[in-house]
C-alpha cells in the first residue's frame, strides 16, 4: 500500500523503535512484522520486534531489555494482556520511553480486558485489526514526532519528589491463598515499612500511584495469582505492569506465584515459583534478610540515598501533602492531619466499645491516631491485635462440629478471652523488654516474664498462630457431649488454668497503669469470596458479646485479683456488622457507634488539614482560593465536589489527588474544570469498584447487575430499576433483596421529597427512606422514582441531567 510519505534527507537519523506484542495468537506476529517493515521502509522510523533479537544462548529478559534501553519508542500490543508485553512495558515506562499503545478490538475480549485493567485508561491506545491500520494509525499519531510525551513525564514524574523513607511495596496476590496468608504475615513482621496493595482494601490504584510508590520503594514484591483461579488474568496483568517499571527503575524485585503458574519466558529468571505455603514464606524470608539489613543501617547511620526530582509547580500532590487516600500507608504522618470526629472523642475516653463503618471512612486512621495519642502517656498500655491475615479452615471445621447454639456460643467466648488475655500479656512483656536498661523490672513483672516463658507452649506466637492452635485443640471436644462435659473439654483444651493465671500477674503488673487500651481492627481481612460467611459471623459475634465481660471481668477487684482499667475498642466493616448483628439472639442490645461524616465541613477538613500540616503559615481555606477553580458547571467547587462522592474521607483524597494530578501533569497553574471532570471517571472506577469489595459475598451477581446500569438514565422508576437489577441477577425471587441492597450499598438513592433523593451511608440504615418514598407517591400518584449515586455516574456512563 502507497502511504505517499515524503522520504526524509539521507543524513537523517530516524528515530528508533522496539515492537512488543504477544507470541500467541501467531497471526498478531505476522500482522507486526509486516507494519515494521513498512514503517522502517518508510525511512521515517526504523523499528525492531522481539522475534529479530539474538537470544541464543543467552538470558532472554537482559536482551529485551538491552532492546528497550537502545530505542526510543515501544509500540505495545496489549491485546490479551501478554503478562511478557506488560512487563516490558513497565520497563519502558520507567525508561522514561515513549509509548504507543495498540489493541485489536475485532477480539471480542480485548477491549473489556483492557478496561478492567484500568491503569492505563487514561493513557489511551490505537486500535488495529491488520498491519495496514497499523501503519496508517502511526503516521496520523506520529509518535515518533513527539518522543518527549511520554508515561513518565505526563502522569508519574509530577508526582515524584526527594525522600529518604523508603518502604517496600507488597502487591498482594488476587485471593488470600495460604502461601498468601503466609507471605503477608512475613512482610506485615519485616523490619522495614511496607505499603500493601491489597486487592480487599481497594480493587486498583492510579498508575500515578503505583509509579510513585515504586520509583520511592526499597524493594517490589508482587505475588502473582494461578491461571485456574477467577479474575487471574487481570490481576496478573497489573502485577507483570508494576515488576516492570521495578525493574526499571533498578530495585530489588521478587516475582512469586504458585508452582501451577508457568512464567512467560520473558522473565522466567527472576519469578521464583513455590510449591508449599511454607516454601513461599522461606523464599520472602531469604529475599527480605538482606533489604532488611541495609535499611536498619540506614536508620543507624541516618544513610539517605534518595534521589531528588526537582517539582516543575508548587501545586504538586507531594508539594501540597495530600497524602495517601489509605490510612495503612501513612501512619508516620496520620497525626498531623487527622480530623478528630465524635467518634474518635468516644473512642479515646473509652465510652464505646464497637465502632462501624463502611470502608473509607476511617477505622483503621481512628486507630492508628488512637494508638498514637494513647501511647504518649507512658502510664497507658495500648494492646494493637491487627492481624495481617488468619487462616478460617480450623474455625470452619470447629464451628461445623459444634452445632448446638449453646456450646458453640461458650467455646468462641472462651476462645476470645484466650486471645485477648494472652495479646494483653505479650503487649505488657514487650513494654518491659523495650524499657531503658537501667530501669528494673519489678518483682511482679519478672513473674509475668517467667510465666510467658513457662506456658510458651500454649501461649508464645502470635494472634493467627495462637488462633490456629487453640482452634485445632477445641477439635477435640466430642460432637455429642453434654454442656458440663463441654466446659471441661473447654477448659483443658485453652488451658484456662493458665488464663487464670495470667488474670492474677496482670492485675499485679497492670493494676497502676492509668489504661490498657485494647484496639481491634483488621479483623474483616478474611471476609472474602471464598469465606465461610455463616461460621466467620459466629466467630466476630463472639468477640462482640466477649468484649464487654472482658472489660467488666478485668474491673473486678478480689483478695487475688486487682482491678485493671481496662477499654476495648472494636473496629468493623458496617456490612460485616449487619451480618454478625444477625446472629446475636437481642441485636438491640449490641451498642455501637457508627462512623460518620454527614457534615460536608468535616469531609473539607480532611483535605484542609492535610494541606495545613504542609503549610503551616497557611489556612485550609486558601486551598480552594488559591489552588482550585470557583465553579463547575455554575456549582461552586467545594460542593461540586461532595457531590460526586461517597461521604467519605478516602473518597475526597482520593478525587481531589486526582484532580490536583491532572492539573500537575497538564502544567497548569490551578485546578481548573477540566481537571476535576477528567479526575471523575478514575474516582467513579474506585468508587465502584469498592463496592465489589465491600459486597463481597452478600449478592455475586453484583457486578452484573451495575453493568446493567451503563448508558441508563440517572432517575428511573421503580419499575425500570426492577427490570435492570433482573436482568443482571436472573433470580426473581432474590429481586427485592437485591434492590435493597443497591440501596444499603449507596448505589441507589430513593426520592424522599420532589427531585430530592436519600442516599444512605450504612446498611440497614434506609428504614426511613421507603415510608417517606411511600407519602411521595401517594401525595401526587406517581411510581416510585431512584436514581444512581453521582458517585458512580462516569464509571456507567450515565445519562447526568447536570
Amino acid at each position: 500500500m502507497n502511504y505517499n510519505l515524503t522520504m526524509p534527507e539521507s543524513s537523517y537519523t530516524p528515530p528508533t523503535g522496539f515492537c512488543a506484542y504477544p507470541s500467541k495468537p501467531a497471526s498478531i506476529g505476522e500482522i507486526f512484522r509486516r507494519a515494521a517493515e513498512e514503517i522502517t521502509r518508510s525511512r521515517q522510523a526504523k523499528l525492531r520486534t522481539w522475534e529479530g533479537l539474538s537470544v541464543g544462548g543467552k538470558i532472554i529478559i537482559d536482551e529485551i531489555v538491552r532492546a528497550i534501553d537502545q530505542r526510543d519508542m515501544v509500540l505495545a500490543d496489549l491485546t490479551g494482556l501478554s503478562p511478557n508485553v506488560l512487563f516490558e512495558l513497565g520497563y519502558a515506562v520507567a525508561q522514561n520511553k515513549r509509548i504507543w499503545l495498540l489493541l485489536d478490538t475485532s477480539i471480542k475480549a480485548a477491549k473489556a480486558d483492557f478496561e478492567q485493567l484500568r491503569l492505563l485508561t487514561t493513557v489511551g491506545y490505537t486500535h488495529y485489526t491488520n498491519a495496514d491500520h497499523v501503519v496508517r494509525n502511526f503516521f496520523k499519531d506520529n509518535p515518533h514526532n513527539d518522543l518527549n510525551n511520554t508515561i513518565f513525564e505526563r502522569f508519574i514524574k509530577a508526582t515524584l519528589g526527594s525522600t529518604n523513607d523508603r518502604k517496600l511495596l507488597y502487591l498482594k496476590s488476587l485471593w488470600e491463598t495460604e502461601a498468601g496468608t503466609y507471605i503477608t504475615k512475613r512482610v506485615s513482621k519485616s523490619a522495614a515499612k511496607v505499603i500493601i496493595d491489597d486487592p480487599d482494601e481497594s480493587a486498583f490504584q492510579t498508575l500515578e500511584w503505583y509509579g510513585q510508590s515504586t520509583y520511592n520503594a526499597a524493594g517490589v514484591i508482587t505475588h502473582f495469582t494461578s491461571l485456574t483461579r477467577h479474575g487471574a488474568r487481570v490481576h496478573n496483568a497489573k502485577q507483570a505492569l508494576v515488576s516492570g517499571m521495578a525493574y526499571g527503575f533498578a530495585k530489588p524485585l521478587l516475582m512469586v506465584a504458585d508452582e501451577d503458574y508457568l512464567s512467560p519466558i520473558d522473565y522466567r529468571d527472576l519469578l521464583k515459583n513455590y510449591n508449599s505455603a511454607t516454601q513461599a514464606g522461606q523464599l520472602v524470608d531469604e529475599w527480605l534478610r538482606p533489604i532488611e539489613a541495609d535499611h536498619l543501617e540506614s536508620l543507624k547511620h541516618k544513610v539517605v540515598h534518595a534521589e531528588a526530582v526537582k517539582l516543575a509547580t508548587e501545586l504538586s500532590a507531594f508539594q501540597l501533602g495530600l497524602g495517601d487516600y489509605l490510612a495503612e500507608n501513612e501512619e508516620e504522618t496520620l497525626g498531623e492531619y487527622f480530623v478528630e470526629t465524635s467518634a474518635y472523642k468516644e473512642a479515646l475516653e473509652g465510652r464505646q466499645t464497637i465502632f462501624i463503618g463502611r470502608k473509607g471512612t476511617g477505622k483503621t486512621a481512628n486507630l492508628v491516631k488512637l494508638s498514637s495519642t494513647l501511647e504518649q502517656n507512658p502510664d497507658n498500655l495500648v494492646v494493637k491485635i491487627t492481624p495481617a491475615a488468619y487462616e478460617l479452615n480450623t474455625l470452619v471445621s470447629l464451628f461445623t462440629k459444634l452445632q448446638a447454639t449453646d456450646q458453640k456460643g461458650y467455646v468462641v467466648e472462651s476462645l476470645w478471652k484466650f486471645l485477648i488475655y494472652s495479646e494483653i500479656a505479650h503487649a505488657a512483656v514487650r513494654k518491659i523488654a523495650s524499657r531503658p536498661i537501667w530501669q528494673i523490672a519489678t518483682e511482679h513483672e519478672k513473674e509475668l516474664v517467667r510465666l510467658l516463658d513457662q506456658e510458651a507452649s500454649v501461649i508464645s506466637g502470635d494472634f493467627s498462630v495462637r488462633l490456629e492452635r487453640a482452634a485445632k485443640s477445641l477439635l477435640r471436644i466430642k460432637e455429642e457431649a453434654g454442656v458440663e462435659e463441654t466446659r471441661l473439654a473447654v477448659s483443658e483444651a485453652l488451658h484456662q488454668s493458665v488464663i487464670g493465671k495470667l488474670r492474677v500477674v496482670l492485675g499485679n503488673v497492670l493494676q497502676s497503669k492509668s489504661r490498657v487500651a485494647v484496639l481491634v481492627d483488621n479483623l474483616d481481612k478474611s471476609w472474602s469470596k471464598q469465606a465461610d460467611v455463616e461460621q466467620l459471623s459466629q466467630f466476630l459475634l463472639g468477640l462482640l458479646v466477649a468484649s464487654t465481660r472482658i472489660a467488666a471481668d478485668f474491673r473486678k477487684e478480689d483478695p487475688r485479683r486487682h482491678a485493671v482499667n481496662l477499654t476495648l475498642a472494636l473496629f468493623m466493616r458496617a456490612d460485616i456488622f449487619a451480618r454478625v448483628s444477625e446472629k446475636a439472639d437481642e441485636p438491640d442490645k449490641i451498642f455501637y457507634t457508627r462512623l460518620s461524616w454527614e457534615d460536608p465541613g468535616l469531609l473539607f477538613r480532611v483535605i484542609e488539614e492535610r494541606y495545613e500540616a504542609s503549610h503551616p503559615d497557611s489556612s485550609g481555606e486558601e486551598l480552594w482560593n488559591k489552588y482550585f477553580c470557583k465553579s463547575i458547571h455554575g456549582v461552586p467547587t467545594k460542593n461540586y465536589l461532595i457531590s460526586r462522592i461517597l461521604p467519605r474521607p478516602r473518597d475526597i483524597v482520593y478525587l481531589v489527588k486526582a484532580a490536583v494530578s491532572n492539573a500537575v501533569n497538564r502544567r497548569h497553574a490551578t485546578v481548573q474544570q477540566d481537571d476535576i471532570l477528567d479526575a471523575e471517571p478514575s474516582y467513579s472506577l474506585y468508587a465502584g469498584k469498592s463496592i465489589l469489595v465491600e459486597n463481597g459475598v452478600s449478592l455475586p451477581e453484583l457486578e452484573k447487575i451495575l453493568f446493567e446500569f451503563a448508558g441508563s438514565n440517572a432517575v428511573l422508576s421503580e419499575h425500570e430499576v426492577r427490570a435492570l437489577v433482573l436482568k443482571g441477577l436472573g433470580d426473581k425471587e432474590r429481586l427485592d433483596y437485591a434492590v435493597n441492597h443497591l440501596i444499603g450499598l449507596g448505589f441507589l438513592g430513593v426520592e424522599i421529597r420532589e427531585s430530592q433523593f436519600d442516599f444512605v451511608e450504612d446498611y440497614g440504615e434506609f428504614k426511613k427512606s421507603p415510608v417517606m418514598a411511600r407519602r411521595l407517591r401517594s401525595s401526587r400518584g406517581a411510581p416510585q422514582r431512584l436514581k444512581v449515586n453521582p458517585a458512580f455516574h462516569a464509571y456507567l456512563e450515565i445519562v447526568d441531567s447536570l
